[in-house]
């Protein structure tokens, strides 16, 4: 690609990948690492002709849930699910207009937009009861861990 002088890599991340939450710290640590790699990545080729973008959606209706499990047994709300092809239209116009980060969907992008602007205390005051609500579902669903 850099010889060629055009070209381009388009990474899929995650709105977890720009924030964080108790219950997914390895997915959201892996995305985490997607997004400042890609960030890097395009610094590191800006003037090349190679475009570096990253997809950063929520929830998309695939089987990624069924697999990945859910950690809160709740359903995810149906206004922040978008479907796959509409975050792959999305993904792709976004590269093609060589955008940095792609979010997909209006209420995601606000979600994460906040998220962003939000100091970290504040996200770790919000969030902070999440985590022993999660051990708690956890303890009471695995037998052996009663307390």
């Amino acid at each position: 690609m850099l010889k060629q002088g055009r070209g381009g890599i388009l990474n899929v991340s995650s709105g977890w990948g720009v924030t964080f939450i108790p219950g997914i710290g390895i997915y959201a640590g892996a995305k985490h690492f997607v997004t400042a790699f890609t960030e890097c990545l395009r610094l590191e080729l800006k003037g090349t002709g190679v475009v570096v973008s990253q997809v950063c959606p929520g929830p998309v209706d695939t089987e990624f849930e069924q697999v990945a499990g859910n950690p809160t047994g709740r359903d995810i709300p149906a206004f922040l699910t978008i479907s796959s092809e509409r975050c792959a239209r999305a993904a792709l116009r976004g590269f093609e207009k060589d955008q940095a980060m792609i979010t997909p969907g209006f209420a995601i992008w606000l979600l994460i937009l906040v998220g962003r602007a939000s100091p970290r205390w504040l996200l770790r005051l919000c969030y902070g009861w999440i985590g022993g609500w999660l051990r708690g579902r956890q303890t009471r669903s695995t037998p052996g861990m009663e307390r």
